[in-house]
Parts: structure tokens; C-alpha cells; sequence
């Protein structure tokens, strides 16, 4: 198939489609309409008679074959409106490749709401069958079909993020930037790896195609990066959490969330926890600490990236205890490595993780007694190799010196 006949052709199937969604919405809203009007019929639980139709599990089987037929079309749409073809110089022809392109993104709008709208309606249905489940049977059937839910979830959330229509101008980038109503879906039943990716400044600019963005622009987003972050955090606290740190472990800001903390929106919530009582004064950051702490404890391990932003955590929250052990299990691990224990940087690198570790202690209340005499043993046979290093070097460089002084007497 050329590619105007291919064209053709698409527009053709995104206007069946667009259609057929239309109907499908409107059977859907009609239901809706209609329980809203009769909400005493529709107790709880309901009779089999007045039972909510379109939330069976029926419906929800004939919403997803909806979606795996619509996904793939929006897919195969994305190339041509990222980069539409190109025609010959023949002006009729870029009138009618730029009317296309018109087409394909007023019908992907619209095709895109309606697969929200059908993504929505899965998901509540999902809910409320697994609510009534554990309320009224084994928590057997509710795991299984929970597991079932976050498959689906899955699916459609990937969907509605990869797909989402935004725009090339400023004039809605408040909500094309930021995934605003993809964002809602996923808060709402808790697709942790989206609203991850929803709350990170830096990946929605990265993702970002909206031209004319200033400071301003980037600051707002940031602002509401870091909303989204809190309320996440209070949400689903550790859960969340533990997705956030795992997916920024190769930046330490970002794993310490540091650009976070030191945004005016953090400043700002944090100075109207202050004017709470001290029970809930700064619990949020409290939260955040002991989640931070939490996850270093139980992935450490052999990550050295880890192991490091353990000490900077502990420092940071004022654990200087737990820093100066954490220093000690580094300089221990580095003096396995033969390289480190005979080159001058590695010396001095154990020398420096065992300094800070002392200072550490000493911060910490803990006395001399941290580390015992072994620390000292150390610390002095590190300052000994330094000095063999530092002789060694001195004397080959005598030496060379000497050898020059003959070879230059010897040709005199």
C-alpha cells in the first residue's frame, strides 16, 4: 500500500473508531445518569436485579478487548504525527499531508479521551468487586483477582502515559507537561512506578516537547513535582518510597531528594508543619528519613552507591553514629582491595574514610571507645605505608638524579 492510500486508510479507521467509543461512552453515561437518579434502588449491598451492570465482570471483559483493539491504533498513529511523510514539492500535496496531520490528532484527541474514560470505568470496576470480595469471601479470590487488577492497571496506565496528546504550544502546557489526568488515575489506585515518574521535575522535562519553556515554567512544574511528591509520601508512604528510591539509585541527589527538600513548596510545608504541636511537627520529613534509612538497611548490601549515600543519609539526619560505622564497613571493604592498600590515593582514601569516621564518633557522643584500638592500629599502619610510599619515591627520584649527574660528567 502506498503511502496516500495508507493514509487514507487510517484516517479512515481512526473516524470508525472515534465513532464507535462515542456510542460505547454514551450507553456508559447513560447508566451512570440513570443510578444517580434512582441512588435508592442501588443499596449496598444491591439487589441481583438492580445490580451495576456496567461494573460487571462482563463489561470489564468487553472494556479491555476495547482497549487492545484501540492501543495498538494509537500506537501506530504516533509516527505519523510525530513525523508525517513526506510528499513531493507539489503543493496540493502538502495541503493535503498537513489536512491529514490535522485529522490525525483531532481524532487521536478524542479517541485518547474516550480510552480514559473506558480506563476509569475497568479500574473502579476492578475496586468494587474486590472490595465486596474480602467483605463477603475468602481473601483467596480477592488476591486472586487483585493480581488480575494490577496486570490490567498496568496495561492501560502504560498506555495512557505513552500516548498522552499533548500539544506543541504554552497554552496548555499546565496540563499536557505534567500528565494531569493521567496522573489522578494513577493516585487514585496506586500505580506506584507512574506517579514515580509523574513527580520527577527532571524526567517530565526530559519528556517534555513543549517549546518556549522558561525558568518560570520549569519552577512551576517543579512546584508541582514536589506536591504530587508529599502527597504521595502520605499516601502510600513506604510503598511508594521504596519504588521512588529504587528508580534514582544512580543519582544521589535525587535518591536523597535533595532538590526536593530544598524547593520552596518543601520549605514552605515544612515551616507550616513548625507551627503544629510536636507531636506532628515535621512529620513528613520524619517519614521521609526513616524511609530513606529503611531502604539503605535492606539494599545496601554489595551496592557501593548504596553504602555511600548510607553515610551521607546518616550525617544528614544527624546520625553520626551510624555514619561512623558505615565509614568504618567501607574502609574495611576498600582495605580488601590489594590496589588500594599499595598505591597512594587508595591509602589515602582510607585514611579519609577513617579520619571522618573518629570525627563521626566524636559528634555522635560516642567517645574514643568507637572503633577501639583497632581504628588507631589502622590509622597508624596507613600513615606507615604513606611514609614507605613517600621514601620510595624520594629515593628513586635521588637515584635517577645521581645517574643523570654521571652520564652528564661522563661526556665532559
Amino acid at each position: 500500500m502506498d503511502v496516500e492510500n495508507e493514509r487514507n486508510e487510517l484516517v479512515y479507521q481512526l473516524m470508525v473508531t472515534r465513532t464507535a467509543l462515542e456510542i460505547f461512552a454514551c450507553v456508559m453515561h447513560s447508566a451512570v445518569q440513570f443510578r444517580t437518579a434512582n441512588a435508592a434502588m442501588y443499596v449496598s449491598p444491591p439487589p441481583p436485579h438492580c445490580k451495576a451492570w456496567n461494573y460487571t465482570y462482563q463489561m470489564r471483559a468487553v472494556c479491555m478487548e476495547l482497549c487492545a483493539i484501540v492501543v495498538p491504533l494509537l500506537h501506530r498513529l504516533q509516527p505519523w504525527i510525530a513525523h508525517p511523510p513526506s510528499s513531493s514539492s507539489s503543493s496540493s500535496e502538502d495541503i493535503a499531508t498537513a489536512f491529514d496531520e490535522n485529522v490525525f490528532r483531532k481524532e487521536r484527541s478524542e479517541i485518547y479521551k474516550h480510552l480514559n474514560e473506558i480506563a476509569e470505568l475497568t479500574l473502579h470496576s476492578y475496586r468494587l468487586e474486590i472490595d465486596e470480595l474480602r467483605q463477603t469471601t475468602s481473601a483467596t479470590a480477592a488476591e486472586r483477582l487483585e493480581a488480575n487488577f494490577v496486570a490490567d492497571r498496568e496495561f492501560l496506565m502504560e498506555a495512557l502515559y505513552v500516548l498522552y496528546p499533548s500539544s506543541n504550544s504554552l497554552d496548555r502546557w499546565k496540563t499536557d507537561v505534567v500528565r494531569d489526568s493521567v496522573h489522578r488515575m494513577a493516585y487514585e489506585y496506586g500505580a506506584l512506578a507512574y506517579l514515580v515518574r509523574l513527580c520527577d521535575a527532571q524526567c517530565i522535562a526530559a519528556q517534555s516537547n513543549v517549546n518556549g519553556a522558561n525558568a518560570s515554567t520549569n519552577a512551576h512544574i517543579l512546584t508541582i513535582c514536589v506536591q504530587r511528591f508529599m502527597d504521595n509520601v502520605k499516601r502510600y508512604k513506604y510503598a511508594f518510597m521504596s519504588e521512588y528510591l529504587a528508580m534514582h539509585e544512580t543519582d544521589v541527589e535525587a535518591f536523597l531528594c535533595l532538590p526536593i527538600r530544598r524547593s520552596q513548596c518543601w520549605q514552605t510545608a515544612m515551616t507550616a508543619h513548625a507551627d503544629n504541636d510536636d507531636d506532628g511537627r515535621r512529620q513528613l520529613e520524619r517519614d521521609l528519613n526513616e524511609y530513606i534509612s529503611r531502604y539503605l538497611a535492606q539494599h545496601s548490601g554489595e551496592n557501593t552507591y548504596l553504602r555511600q549515600y548510607a553515610v551521607l543519609h546518616d550525617i544528614d539526619v544527624d546520625d553520626y553514629g551510624g555514619a561512623a560505622k558505615q565509614l568504618l564497613s567501607n574502609d574495611a571493604d576498600v582495605d580488601v582491595d590489594a590496589t588500594t592498600t599499595t598505591t597512594m590515593s587508595g591509602l589515602q582514601q582510607q585514611h579519609a574514610n577513617l579520619c571522618l569516621a573518629k570525627l563521626s564518633s566524636f559528634v555522635g557522643d560516642e567517645g574514643r571507645s568507637f572503633g577501639g584500638s583497632d581504628a588507631e592500629q589502622r590509622l597508624l599502619w596507613i600513615d606507615a605505608q604513606c611514609l614507605m610510599q613517600q621514601y620510595a619515591r624520594h629515593n628513586h627520584e635521588d637515584e635517577e638524579e645521581q645517574e643523570h649527574v654521571h652520564v652528564h660528567d661522563v661526556s665532559m
